[in-house]
């Protein structure tokens, strides 16, 4: 008995693993499409004279039906790995996304290099700051000690 529940076990976890790689492929088709079909639209929108409105609206629709799409896809797979969660086929501490660690190294890779580049702008503009109060005080000395005032007496 205890051997039917662990093929039973090992086939759901196949299963949700499956389908998790099926909904993998499908956002990532999603997406492609989500490119290709407006860019389509738009191209004949151009193409064909007097039907810039027909495309347009077809453009608009294409983009609400591909959103639909990815947002049901990734609803499903939401929904399964809870199920598998609450019959204890999947650990309670996973969080698995669709679109695969790739988004979160590029998303972590990103931040990083903006915070690199704010702080090394602000060292610029330090730098720049401080340059400026050397060079209006050079400027102040340099005046007065060639005899004339900055200040606004006449003589």
């Amino acid at each position: 008995m205890s051997k039917d529940y662990e093929k039973i076990y090992r086939q759901v976890k196949e299963y949700e693993a499956r389908m998790h790689e099926k909904n993998q492929r499908k956002i990532r088709m999603g997406f492609k499409v989500n490119i290709i079909l407006p860019l389509v639209f738009l191209f004949l929108c151009f193409i064909i004279p007097g039907t810039k409105f027909l495309f347009l609206m077809l453009w608009i629709i294409s983009l609400f039906g591909i959103a639909f799409y990815l947002l049901y896809v990734e609803y499903t797979d939401y929904k399964a790995l809870n199920k598998m969660k609450e019959f204890g086929v999947v650990d309670e501490d996973i969080d698995r996304n669709l679109m695969g660690d790739e988004i979160d190294q590029a998303i972590l890779e990103t931040r990083d290099d903006i915070e690199s580049r704010i702080n090394t702008l602000g060292k610029e503009l330090e730098r720049l700051k401080h340059q400026r109060a050397n060079f209006n005080k050079d400027d102040g000395e340099t005046d007065n000690s060639s005899g004339h005032e900055t200040g606004g007496e006449d003589s």
